[in-house]
């Protein structure tokens, strides 16, 4: 195994791209949405950027990925998602437009993370979706946001580059810019495991 330190340098005074986020109230916002392949399934991956902790935890800035399986038995998840970014209507989860209309209407919500176990191993994932008590965002919140959908661009480009298989990516600005989307790739390869991505159930 080699590791290569040009992959974990960052830009000036920026923090490094890794952070390990807390248990505890986040307020979230998502700044890319993709269609990819996980574990042989067809997988809708939502990633976020915290604008707000509710737990002073000094998580502000942190990215977390979330995988939705799009199975029909695992719906609720989605479901619980969009219900938490205000829709009120029903959607595909398999149509990116769907999904951007969902974030751009609702623009942040309320995440609650806990640790899970499986296989013998600790996670940190989102337990329960809930509405924010405010949709605005404030400038500051705004410049988080910018910052995370660079990051999470260079991340990205990296899981390709390391084999991830993803089939549309859409990075989100300011909840109506698309930025530098990579539109209908298909890149063959083996999935990752990743810490901060979610487990298949």
């Amino acid at each position: 195994m080699k590791v290569n330190p040009n992959d974990w340098k960052t830009d000036g005074d920026n923090e490094q791209i890794k952070r390990i986020i807390h248990e505890g109230r986040k307020i979230l916002s998502p700044i890319a949405i993709g269609f990819k392949e996980s574990f042989e399934k067809n997988v809708l991956e939502i990633t976020y950027v915290v604008v707000e902790d509710l737990e002073d935890s000094n998580d502000v800035g942190i990215i977390h990925s979330d995988k939705f399986y799009l199975t029909e038995n695992a719906t609720w998840k989605i479901g619980k998602f969009a219900a938490a970014m205000g829709c009120e209507i029903p959607f595909d989860p398999e149509r990116m437009e769907d999904i951007i209309s969902i974030v751009r209407e609702g623009k942040v919500f309320k995440g609650t993370f806990a640790e899970r176990t499986y296989n013998e191993k600790t996670y940190l994932n989102i337990k329960y979706y809930n509405v924010a008590r405010s949709s605005k965002v404030t400038d500051q919140q705004k410049e988080v946001i910018a910052k995370a959908v660079v990051s999470i661009q260079k991340m990205i480009d990296k899981r390709i580059e390391y084999g991830d298989i993803y089939h549309k990516i859409k990075f989100l600005n300011s909840f109506d810019e698309q930025v530098q989307p990579h539109d209908d790739k298909n890149i063959g390869g083996e999935e990752t495991n990743e810490s901060w991505e979610e487990l298949p159930f």
